[in-house]
């Protein structure tokens, strides 16, 4: 899923669209969406 949305928005390396929105928001993409999730 994450190499599908890093080639949509540019990134040819799933692994580099990682490190840089680790180092952007300070979590990775997979965090991020958790955290951003409703609590249920």
């Amino acid at each position: 899923m994450v190499d599908v949305i890093a080639e949509r928005v540019g990134y040819a390396d799933a692994t580099y669209f990682i490190r840089m929105f680790r180092r952007e928001h300070g979590a990775t993409p997979a965090a991020w969406c958790a955290a951003q999730a409703p609590k249920r």
